[in-house]
């Protein structure tokens, strides 16, 4: 399987407070045995590339990512596009925000406009995802099951980062 990057922007709603609206979905591949170029050119940028266009025309807050392999990125962004990034660590954090996705999707806590590019891609990670349950049963994870999940893990991390701001 080649690698995958996904971005998902969401903001507050914008007449529940209490709920998350999904804005972007946007997911990149590399091909077998190739990187993702972050970057990208004008005609296909990259997460990056993608990020910074986002910047010239959103009031992004804060991006929140999983720091594997992306300190060097979101050091140099904070400098040079005056971005706030917040580590979103796969500990406690990610497991909080993953059941947290669950109960909001349960509870249609989570809205988004099905014609929105990438939805689908959204719904099929979502689709892909199982669950690892701890032994307690009280947390657990959004783990791989027949397919990526990138976009719905990104989806937990946002909704959980965005509905924790004090916006």
């Amino acid at each position: 399987a080649s690698d995958c990057f996904a971005l998902v922007g969401v903001t507050r709603h914008p007449t529940k407070r209490d709920r998350v609206a999904v804005r972007e979905i946007q997911e990149w591949h590399a091909e077998a045995g190739h990187q993702i170029s972050y970057i990208g050119d004008d005609l296909s940028p990259g997460p990056e590339g993608h990020l910074i266009k986002l910047r010239k025309t959103h009031n992004i807050v804060c991006v929140c990512f999983d720091p594997y392999q992306l300190i060097d990125m979101s050091q140099r962004l904070e400098v040079q596009e005056g971005l706030w990034f917040d580590q979103f660590g796969q500990g406690t954090k990610r497991l909080e925000a993953d059941r947290s996705l669950l109960s909001n999707i349960v509870s249609k806590v989570v809205a988004f406009d099905s014609s929105l590019a990438g939805s689908g891609t959204l719904w099929n990670h979502i689709d892909n995802a199982d669950r690892k349950v701890d032994d307690s049963g009280s947390k657990f994870r959004l783990v791989k099951g027949r397919g990526r999940i990138d976009c719905a893990v990104g989806l937990s991390m946002a909704s959980r980062q965005c509905l924790n701001l004090n916006l």
